[in-house]
């Protein structure tokens, strides 16, 4: 078959859509991406086999698609651009996400139309401290973002969604969900090489770990907190956060204040292969993500990264990330925005050191027998199998 992808976003920067083209072309698919790029002179290239063409995001269009549901502008601008890559005539069209499914359903003719849902954008949407700002507050209404989104669910053949969780959120607005998580490749992850230099400078550490984008919906106050309670208990303790936002310098502040800069480092975004450095050097990695419904129904990409490595962790009870690391065995549950019991289970892996090596083995046999990509993409293989026998 031949699969048209469209990504409103840049490319080649997302693993899940380059994972699934992949592993589609490995059925013996064509995939074709629609995608964006800084470039204004790149227009096509061959990527791993992937046929992408792309368009140029300049800052008009960036600034548009915030406002893409509520206002016209964006996708009058991305038109033309989408009615010409759809005359290549595809067998089904392959929507990321939701912010120009609006569009290609109006251009779209008879294909087969997969809408492909990364996230509950309507619900993180709220979190956004920008739209509580005016003018934004104003002219971005997130009820209409999220009827837009029921209706795009409503008018698709097959919506592609992370959990198990989203799809009985989204309940009976479509009978056709397949799920295909954001996990990790192990083939792929296991031959990133390890930088030593930075395993041996916490070597003497007890280093509790969270990678990833560090706003305060993610717990970051709270793993502060919690090492303010542990540091007393753990000595040698070292909160290490790889990531960043604009929010960083209130938690600096906050570290000032409770005199905890020898027991907290921020360490920045950092490359993606060098997050596992990270991962290899820590004794516990976090996801401490406050309970909405967002992260309620979707996966925090370093659940699996910290399976991948073997590593224990400690993650905040919302019911997707809570229900894989229970059944894998993988780690601790703690009450989300409560830093004392996120203390607690921290520190009962560093009291009892034997049970966080059998957890870490428990989430490393978990990836290997179950969660690795290698299984997981067979949903969306079979999704695109049964398209055909139509």
């Amino acid at each position: 078959m031949k699969v048209g992808m469209i990504l409103d976003g840049l490319f080649p920067t997302d693993a899940r859509v380059e994972r699934e083209a992949l592993a589609l072309i490995a059925e013996g698919h064509e995939v074709h991406l629609w995608a964006f790029t800084k470039d204004p002179k790149k227009k096509f290239e061959e990527y791993n086999g992937i046929k992408v063409h792309y368009a140029h995001r300049n800052n008009l269009i960036y600034k548009a698609s915030a406002m893409a549901i509520d206002w016209p502008i964006y996708h009058l601008l991305l038109r033309k651009h989408v009615q010409s890559f759809l005359k290549n005539q595809f067998d089904v069209i392959h929507v990321h996400d939701m912010t120009i499914a609006g569009l290609v359903m109006k251009l779209k003719k008879s294909e087969k139309l997969v809408l492909d849902l990364h996230e509950n954008r309507p619900e993180i949407m709220r979190y956004y401290p920008h739209l509580k700002r005016f003018p934004t507050n104003i002219l971005i209404n997130l009820d209409r973002w999220k009827r837009a989104e029921m209706s795009y669910i409503k008018k698709s053949d097959a919506v592609i969604v992370v959990t198990k969780e989203a799809a009985e959120y989204y309940g009976k607005a479509n009978s056709n969900y397949c799920v295909v998580p954001n996990t990790a490749e192990l083939a792929t992850i296991d031959a990133i090489p390890i930088d030593q230099s930075l395993v041996d400078r916490y070597k003497d550490n007890f280093v509790v770990l969270y990678i990833g984008d560090l706003g305060s919906r993610r717990g970051i106050y709270e793993l502060i907190e919690a090492a303010d309670l542990l540091e007393d208990q753990i000595p040698e303790l070292k909160v290490v956060m790889v990531g960043d936002s604009s929010e960083r310098p209130s938690y600096e502040q906050l570290v000032d204040q409770k005199n905890l800069q020898d027991f907290v480092d921020f360490e920045g975004f950092q490359p993606h292969d060098l997050l596992f450095s990270y991962i290899k050097a820590a004794n516990v990695g976090t996801s401490p993500l406050w309970r909405n419904i967002h992260h309620d129904t979707t996966f925090a990409n370093k659940v699996f990264q910290y399976m991948s490595l073997g590593l224990p962790q400690v993650v905040s009870d919302c019911p997707a990330q809570e229900n894989v690391v229970e059944e894998c065995n993988a780690g601790l549950i703690h009450t989300s925005k409560v830093p004392q019991d996120l203390a607690d289970k921290i520190y009962d892996l560093y009291a009892n050191p034997e049970k966080a090596e059998t957890l870490g083995l428990s989430a490393r046999k978990s990836m290997e027998e179950i969660w690795d990509w290698k299984y997981k993409k067979q949903a969306l293989v079979n999704l695109y199998r049964g398209f055909q026998a139509d």
